[in-house]
C-alpha cells in the first residue's frame, strides 16, 4: 500500500476598519489558518481542519457592573445554560455543557463546524461539548467583554473520539448584539 500525504497550510490575516456610531465595537478574530490533508492509499480521503482564533471583543462605553447585571440574560436568552459565574473575575459562561442539534431552535450548525457527512452538517447529528465563556474588564471608558468559544463532537451513534469543532463567529455576535441591546 503506498500512502501519499499532502499538506496545505494558508494563512489569512483579516484587517477590520470603520466604526460604526454606536456605543460599543465587536472585533474579529485577527488571524484564519486552514489545513487540508489528503490521504491516499487502497481508498482516497480528504480531511480539512480549520484553527480559528474563536475569542471575540466587545467594547462597552457601560460600566463593568452595569454589563455584569445583563450577562445571564444574555446568555439565557440564546438558549446557554449557564454554569460558571465568577463575580469576583467577572467571568460567566457555559463549561463543558452538551448539547444536542439546537439552541433556542436554531440548528448548532449556524454556530460550529465539526465537518459534514453524508446526510449534511455533522454539528446537527453529533453531540457537542460547548463551552462558551465572557470575560469582563474594566477599562478607562467603560467595559470590554472577551468571549471564547469551544466546542468539541462525536456521532451520537458511534461514540467514537470527540473531534474539534470550529466557531464562525455567529454565537459570539449574537452575544454581543444581545448585550448591547440589554444595556439600551
Amino acid at each position: 500500500m503506498r500512502a501519499i500525504v499532502a499538506l496545505t497550510v494558508s494563512a489569512l490575516t483579516a484587517v477590520v476598519a470603520g466604526c460604526s456610531a454606536s456605543s460599543s465595537k465587536v472585533t474579529p478574530p485577527a488571524t484564519v489558518a486552514t489545513m487540508s490533508t489528503r490521504i491516499e492509499g487502497m481508498s482516497t480521503a480528504n480531511l480539512r481542519t480549520v484553527t480559528v482564533n474563536d475569542s471575540r471583543t466587545l467594547t462597552l462605553l457601560h460600566p463593568i457592573a452595569k454589563v455584569w447585571a445583563v450577562m445571564p440574560l444574555a446568555f439565557d436568552s440564546l438558549g446557554i445554560p449557564v454554569n460558571q459565574i465568577d463575580p469576583a473575575n467577572y467571568v460567566i459562561g457555559a463549561s463543558s455543557v452538551r448539547v444536542r442539534r439546537s439552541l433556542r431552535k436554531v440548528p448548532l450548525s449556524r454556530y460550529i463546524d465539526c465537518g459534514s457527512m453524508a446526510g449534511g452538517p455533522s454539528a446537527d447529528t453529533y453531540e457537542i461539548n460547548l463551552t462558551l465563556l465572557t470575560t469582563l474588564k474594566a477599562t478607562e471608558t467603560g467595559s470590554v467583554a472577551f468571549t471564547q468559544l469551544e466546542a468539541l463532537g462525536r456521532s451520537e451513534s458511534l461514540r467514537g473520539d470527540w473531534i474539534r469543532c470550529s466557531s464562525n463567529g455567529t454565537l459570539e455576535r449574537k452575544l454581543a448584539d444581545v448585550i448591547q441591546a440589554s444595556l439600551r
